[in-house]
């Protein structure tokens, strides 16, 4: 994302080719002036001052409001805002209600008085260590780089947007973003905006008041309003209607929301994180999507792998459900599946998974409630995820074990490159790149299990 993008947020991810990640994160200095002096950094994008103990900055003044003032980024720019207090705000010794804020800047709050600054910094985003976050699940590169992203962008109270295909993992990422920031104790709420009529989308989000529509009986409070201080995942961010999008930028903006029906703005303290499977860039170019509203999500950016470029996350996948999930424990708790055939797990690390970890785990599902041992079976896999081959292998081992193992080791090869050609139409040499094998290597083996003729 670009300057112009990066402007309005306080925090933005930046990418350059051949460097790591960088998190670039504009705080907010508070600095208390005066025999008590004190200096507080701020990484969020709302900052609430107040004698309450749940605000940001607590002021112990009497002449202090629990709910003083707050102050936000908007437009680029820092805004002060009062919060109806007692004895009002002053900037530069003037009262407001709502002013923008110039470093050097002093803010006085009944007795007190702070000096307000901003501050920039850069910090190089790593590869976790962690094999595990959350429920998510995985020691690939391309997960290794999520979950060290999600470990520091929890912190610092940002707009997130996770991009991935269904069965990814996105509302997962949103709760290890939540589950990792102050915010851990606040509700988490889930709005998926493809299920929702449009017609009841806004009220679902926002809340009603009574009478203020045909079938209003009573107020409701909305997800915003009842996610105060904690996380709001919304799903499908793409299927949001044009109308309701820039009151979705008012909410991240400003941090304030209008039931409908209602008079006044309600202001709130909630971390948004939006999830798609789709391209918003081009939703914006063909008028479906705000650019504005775009931007102000788009600038730290999670993106999920689809399984099939992560086939080596697959065993530790399917042992973390053979061992967390409650489909494979009995009535005592015990686990009924401990083990997976290595025919199994050859077929398992072999599909392409077009449903991502969620048909994965279904498929695990479905083999533990099918299996009648303590280890899961070839025969005990959908269909698709097997071939016949690999079925008679598994069912017909011969006799030695030397036997048994050139029959599964033959049957697994002659499965996956079989799919392997399939996905690259025939194309030997695209598929031995992906295979990792010299084309040369490639078209003996498919000689060796009759795949053949395919062209270069």
């Amino acid at each position: 994302m670009g300057e112009a993008a990066d402007s309005y947020t306080s925090t933005a991810l930046l990418r350059v080719a051949g460097e790591p990640k960088r998190l670039r994160v504009r705080s907010v200095l508070l600095s208390r002036l005066g025999p008590h002096a004190s200096e507080h950094r701020f990484d969020t994008e709302l900052v609430r001052i107040g004698s309450a103990p749940d605000n940001d900055l607590v002021v112990f003044d009497p002449a202090v409001s629990r709910a003083h003032c707050r102050i936000f980024l908007e437009g680029g720019r820092f805004v002060i805002q009062d919060e109806r207090s007692k004895n009002g705000t002053f900037v530069n010794d003037v009262p407001i209600r709502e002013a923008f804020l110039l470093p050097g800047m002093k803010i006085t709050l009944g007795g007190v008085v702070y000096r307000f600054e901003t501050a920039e910094r850069d910090e190089t985003i790593r590869p976790s260590r962690t094999a595990k976050l959350g429920e998510l699940v995985g020691t690939s590169p391309s997960m290794r780089e999520a979950f060290g992203l999600i470990e520091r962008i929890a912190g610092v109270d940002s707009t997130v947007v996770v991009f991935g295909e269904t069965g990814t993992g996105k509302e997962l990422v949103a709760r290890a973003l939540h589950d990792l920031s102050r915010r851990k104790e606040g509700p988490f709420t889930v709005v998926d905006c493809g299920a929702i009529s449009p017609t009841l989308i806004e009220s679902e989000l926002f809340g009603h008041e009574r009478g203020a529509f045909t079938g209003a009986l009573d107020r409701k409070i909305g997800s915003f309003e009842q996610s105060d201080g904690g996380t709001v995942f919304l799903d499908e961010i793409g299927e949001l209607p044009m109308e309701l999008q820039v009151k979705l930028l008012r909410v991240l903006e400003r941090h304030e929301i209008k039931r409908v029906g209602g008079e006044g703005y309600l202001p709130i303290d909630v971390r948004v994180v939006a999830a798609t499977h789709r391209d918003l860039g081009e939703m914006v170019e063909a008028g479906a999507f705000r650019r504005d509203l775009l931007y102000r999500l788009e600038v730290v950016t999670i993106h999920m792998p689809p399984l099939r470029e992560r086939l080596e996350d697959v065993a530790l996948l399917v042992r973390h459900f053979l061992r967390a999930s409650s489909f494979n424990r009995g009535p005592d708790g015990e686990r009924k599946t401990e083990h997976v055939s290595p025919l199994a797990m050859q077929a398992l690390t072999a599909y392409p998974w077009p449903g991502n970890v969620r048909e994965l785990k279904h498929a695990i599902e479905r083999a533990v409630g099918l299996g009648d041992s303590d280890t899961i079976t070839i025969g005990d896999l959908p269909p698709r995820v097997v071939s016949e081959e690999m079925v008679r292998a598994e069912k017909e081992p011969g006799g030695t074990f030397k036997d048994a193992k050139r029959a599964w080791v033959d049957a697994f090869a002659s499965d996956y490159l079989t799919r392997l050609l399939e996905r690259h139409g025939g194309d030997v040499n695209a598929a031995a790149v992906e295979a990792d094998l010299h084309p040369k290597y490639m078209r003996q083996l498919m000689m060796q299990y009759e795949l053949g003729p395919y062209g270069d």
